[in-house]
């Protein structure tokens, strides 16, 4: 079903979790040289592999890493990458988006598959979901299909220096810094926020400035408690120095913070879906999105992933329910996507 119309700018929109996937799992599979899992095998239809996909990630008894490498497995090579970047574009122009904004974690994709003659880099990898990316843009032409290279925060654990700490995430950094920066918008936190909170990640966060990239960060969604979410959104403001945060899930709650984002233009990608799927919260008033609004924060809806979990357009009407918007908090519900989102290649109306 298409969106609603001037809902059509997503931002915080996981490639490897998106409904944009969900035709291509089979053809990544055979391209990987892997087979399907047996949860996977004899598939009837596209209904069939979409009940089985929403499953799959439900199932409490499959860790989420696991669930994850469902996809990410097979995105190992420049096959896979490249339909993978091009079937993101294909199908949100088909649901009539005009700006989207994929958060792509290159470090996940550089394990090698039974195709590959070599495991990729980084570097490689984001240049092939590019390449995929780039040629259905010129098919799709209204649409402007950016990417949020995503650094997944347990990258810098201590007791795994084998995942690169530090020093690879500068790396990753660079590859937005000295590519298409009309394409590659800038870096994302994402990942593990109990254990990996965010002032683990300053010195990452500074390079990113120093080297002029823009910056984001989930933060304010999973902690040991109610002060810790509310001490990582702080944190991620006021250390990591974010030029927009991703969650917040707490932040009616902390009226300063809500007004130093609000004079310093930091906008909140906020996910009601996911947070009901995930059981943070059992209505969605709990958000109070009307809080924000009232004190002019830049808050916008987006569906995280819905590949298995509720799409936008379920997103946004739930959440028009829940609070009975007003036309203008409608309106401006949308705009607040346009005015936080972090590419403009092109000249868009909103």
């Amino acid at each position: 079903m298409p969106i609603p119309s001037g809902l059509d700018c997503l931002h915080h929109d996981h490639m490897d979790g998106a409904i944009t996937n969900l035709e291509a799992i089979e053809d990544y599979y055979k391209l990987s040289g892997f087979e399907m899992p047996a949860h996977f095998k004899d598939i009837l239809n596209l209904d069939d592999l979409k009940h089985r996909t929403t499953a799959w990630y439900a199932n409490p008894q499959i860790d989420i890493v696991t669930k994850f490498r469902l996809l990410t497995d097979v995105l190992q090579n420049p096959d896979t990458l490249f339909l993978f970047g091009h079937q993101y574009v294909k199908v949100r122009a088909g649901q009539e988006m005009r700006y989207c904004e994929g958060t792509f974690a290159p470090q996940y994709h550089t394990r090698g598959d039974n195709k590959s003659r070599a495991r990729l880099t980084e570097k490689e990898a984001v240049s092939a979901l590019l390449a995929g990316v780039e040629a259905a843009e010129k098919e799709y032409p209204k649409i402007e299909a950016n990417v949020l290279i995503a650094i997944g925060r347990e990258i810098v654990d201590p007791k795994h220096l084998e995942w690169g700490g530090v020093e690879r995430a500068k790396k990753i950094v660079d590859i937005v810094a000295d590519g298409d920066r009309s394409r590659l918008v800038g870096i994302g936190l994402v990942c593990d926020e109990l254990t990996y909170p965010p002032e683990m990640h300053i010195e990452i966060f500074n390079y990113a400035h120093e080297r002029g990239v823009m910056t984001d960060a989930h933060a304010g969604e999973w902690a040991s408690s109610p002060a810790k979410l509310m001490e990582n959104m702080r944190t991620a403001v006021h250390m990591l120095k974010i030029n927009r945060g991703s969650h917040f899930r707490l932040l009616s709650r902390d009226s300063e913070l809500c007004k130093y984002m609000v004079d310093n233009d930091i906008g909140v990608s906020s996910c009601p879906g996911s947070y009901l799927y995930s059981g943070l919260i059992r209505d969605i008033r709990e958000l109070e999105l009307d809080v924000l609004f009232e004190r002019g924060v830049k808050v916008s809806l987006h569906p995280d992933d819905d590949l298995f979990m509720d799409d936008i357009h379920t997103v946004f009407w739930k959440c028009c329910r829940a609070y009975n918007f007003t036309d203008e908090q409608i309106s401006q519900l949308r705009r607040n996507a346009w005015l936080t989102r972090f590419g403009n290649r092109k000249k868009h109306e909103f």
